[in-house]
């Protein structure tokens, strides 16, 4: 008899230990899936056709968004896409507009550096935009 009520008593203990583990995962899931969720921009909304380097459809929230133009930022989950004729490099639309003519004024004759970097290995390579091609400092 009293083997069976230890039995039985190890059996509840196990079934409240069981509830709470998964009543805590269930919360700890719920956190992460918020904590990735990305706030979506409104995008240009219903003034689309004052974009000046055109518009894209957002990857993200599938809205439409402004393009970027010469030397705005761009890039990662915020920062937007260029406009056509341009290339995202360091952050910056980089080379001329299609639409508007306008190009940028920014060149790059040093590596993207992450911020708070300072280029002191001078063996780093470069890449030579006017040349299309690498080269070492």
């Amino acid at each position: 008899m009293l083997k069976r009520t230890l039995c039985f008593i190890s059996f509840k203990l196990f079934i409240i230990l069981l509830s709470t583990f998964l009543l805590s995962s269930a919360s700890i899931i719920r956190v992460r899936e918020s904590e990735r969720r990305i706030e979506c921009p409104r995008g240009c909304a219903g003034e689309c056709d004052k974009c000046e380097y055109g518009v894209v459809l957002s990857q993200q929230c599938g809205v439409l968004e402004c393009r970027k133009g010469p030397d705005e930022r761009c890039g990662g989950h915020t920062n937007g896409v260029c406009g056509d004729g341009m290339i995202c490099l360091c952050e910056r639309c980089i080379g001329c507009s299609t639409d508007t003519l306008d190009c940028s004024k920014t060149h790059f004759d040093h590596p993207c550096l992450p911020p708070g970097i300072t280029d002191t290995n001078n063996d780093l390579k470069y890449l030579d935009l006017n040349n299309n091609r690498m080269f070492y400092g």
